[in-house]
């Protein structure tokens, strides 16, 4: 690819690092007039930190960090301020750039918290993880934030305990003047129900925040086991069969390990194969070895077919090949009795192959076929994983795969980036 000829270019921090440090690319580095950094927190990560501080004191020109879970803003404000004002005395400039901390506090995507415990799913409301006294001394985060779904179980348990600090507007008073409920003026009433619990910590009633929250946890269920004592390769695939049950694939499970990644598909994919196994020897056990015996039949029947069709002079057929013929034509298997027999059984992968791109699914998995066949095994289950040492092709299969909808779940690092 011709860098010097891109207006924009979206890259990876070490390859922009090999770009500023290379000589051969210095006129186009002097171009550079902006730069934005994605996921600016990876910083502070453990692995390739110091990639991003280096990048970060050697580009010379305006950039924006965006992240959504700083925080600590301020102070990676004040750092960058330090360093624009090293730049300055160093390029002998009469003023450093300023450098502005712009926080914007509304989600547009909720994020909802359940806990998973013996194959259900339990319902995380935020309010219901603390209590009056943690509340009342702490107070509320600043970044505290509900969905919709949170803020009418918040909102029924203050009507449920009969708490009344301030009057706000039922549902229909407040959204029936509106033809279309915008996601702004939910986060209005959101605001008005946190402000009641609010009243509430104010005044230090801890009684009443603590009935609330108590009415609002799903930890107290005796059901709930947490954590479970169970093998992780037994864990994941129960997690990933509950998630297929209840329709919530497609899914992403991060993980800071790259092993770990390649451990819990592996797993996965071992359980469908070997559920694969037990069904072919008991539930359909009778119906495959009817299928053999078809096959064996239709292969007989070509193989004599073939051989009246060498026996024949010219374009005299005999009768007994053109009955041979209509023997094979009317022996044959269906696309079912071909997965039955030789695929991949549908209860035994999570892959969406009813409703994908057939064409583009079976280019990209050719395309790693012979590099990774460990990798296309676990795509033929819907399974794959994606880290740092997944390079250039392979991993732009997976995430293709994924977008398609094809492949169900993937074990990532922070590298994911859809």
């Amino acid at each position: 690819m011709d860098i010097e000829k891109r207006r924009i270019l979206v890259t990876l921090p070490e390859c922009l690092e090999m770009l500023l440090l290379s000589p051969n690319y210095q006129r186009w580095c002097q171009r550079i007039r902006y730069c934005i950094f994605d996921e600016i927190h990876c910083m502070s990560g453990d692995i390739g930190s110091d990639v991003w501080e280096r990048i970060m004191l050697l580009i010379n020109c305006p950039m924006i960090g965006l992240s959504a879970t700083v925080n600590n803003g301020e102070s990676l404000r004040c750092w960058i301020e330090n360093v624009e004002k090293q730049r300055s005395i160093l390029s002998k400039t009469s003023e450093p750039r300023q450098v502005y901390l712009i926080s914007h506090h509304e989600r547009l995507a909720d994020l909802n918290k359940y806990l998973y415990s013996n194959r259900q799913l339990y319902s995380l409301h935020p309010i219901g993880l603390m209590n009056g006294k943690q509340l009342t001394s702490r107070d509320i985060p600043k970044d505290f934030s509900l969905s919709p779904c949170e803020t009418l179980r918040l909102n029924e348990a203050i009507q449920k305990h009969h708490v009344h600090s301030q009057s706000i507007p039922t549902l229909t008073e407040y959204f029936s003047p509106d033809w279309i409920i915008e996601r702004s003026k939910c986060n209005k009433y959101s605001n008005l129900v946190s402000n009641q619990l609010k009243d509430l910590i104010t005044n230090g009633e801890t009684s009443k925040i603590d009935s609330i929250c108590s009415s609002l946890s799903s930890t107290t269920s005796n059901q709930i086991s947490y954590p479970e004592l169970k093998p992780m390769s037994s864990l994941i695939h129960e997690f990933v069969l509950t998630l297929k049950e209840k329709n919530l694939l497609p899914c992403i499970v991060f993980t800071d390990s790259r092993s770990l990644c390649e451990e819990l598909a592996e797993s996965v994919t071992q359980y469908f194969e070997k559920l694969e196994n037990e069904l072919r020897q008991t539930k359909y056990k009778s119906q495959i070895e009817a299928l053999e015996k078809l096959k064996t039949q239709i292969e007989k029947a070509a193989k004599t077919s073939n051989r009246c069709d060498n026996d024949e002079k010219g374009n005299d057929k005999s009768s007994k090949s053109q009955q041979t013929n209509e023997d094979r034509n009317q022996l044959h298997l269906s696309g079912y009795e071909e997965n039955l027999l030789n695929g991949i059984l549908d209860e035994c992968t999570l892959a969406n192959r009813r409703s994908c791109d057939r064409e583009l699914v079976d280019q990209l998995i050719e395309r790693v076929s012979s590099r990774h066949p460990r990798l296309v095994r676990y795509l033929n289950r819907g399974v794959a994983y994606h880290h740092p040492q997944l390079k250039g092709r392979s991993r732009s299969v997976v995430e293709g795969l994924f977008r398609n909808r094809y492949a169900q779940i993937i074990f990532s690092t922070w590298t994911l980036g859809m």
